[in-house]
């Protein structure tokens, strides 16, 4: 799904605006996983995971993702991504 804080950044950077103010595009980019996952003997959990609590379902039962899709919105007449 869509990250709700980011969606909310955008909401609130582009309130105000004009209508041509806001116009933007949307990039997206495929990108590889970095293999940064270690497991920590003092404490014990593995660090590098996260933990979606059911939200999702393994498309690989017990696997990890090795490439995301990342979404850019980037306004037309502003100097930030």
């Amino acid at each position: 799904g869509f990250n709700k804080l980011a969606l909310e950044n955008i909401c609130e950077a582009m309130s105000g605006k004009s209508a041509h103010e806001r116009w933007g595009g949307v990039m997206l980019d495929e990108m590889a996983n970095a293999k940064g996952i270690d497991f920590d003997t003092c404490t014990l959990p593995w660090k590098g995971t996260v933990d979606y609590g059911g939200e999702i379902s393994d498309l690989v039962p017990n696997g990890l993702a090795d490439h995301i899709l990342v979404f850019v919105f980037r306004p037309y007449l502003a100097g930030w991504i």
